[in-house]
């Protein structure tokens, strides 16, 4: 799994690069929390693929959008991650892109 290019340490909420395996503010190590972290997105594209793969990328996007407006931001990430996926070369997939960066 690639994680995007600047992420928040889980433990200090700095703004470190994605790739870090030590946070360079506090000195945690990430790997722990990047293994459960790919678990959980792992087990949740699961979820995705048994049922919400059907959407077309307009309503894949609104549920992302959805999600992320109710407050559940890592479900959000994995249907904008799933739109760039599965449709990289429509509005839809843009428009998630930008959300990701």
């Amino acid at each position: 799994m690639v994680f995007p290019a600047e992420i928040q340490c889980p433990m200090c909420a700095e703004t470190i690069k994605g790739a870090a395996k030590i946070c360079r503010f506090c000195k945690a190590d990430l790997s722990e929390w990047k293994e459960d972290y790919i678990k959980k997105a792992q087990a949740f594209w699961g979820h995705i693929k048994n049922g919400h793969e059907k959407l077309n990328p307009n309503d894949m996007l609104a549920t992302a959008y959805h999600h992320e407006n109710n407050g559940n931001a890592e479900t959000a990430k994995a249907y904008f991650h799933l739109v760039v996926k599965k449709y990289p070369n429509t509005e839809a997939g843009e428009a998630a892109r930008k959300k990701i960066g």
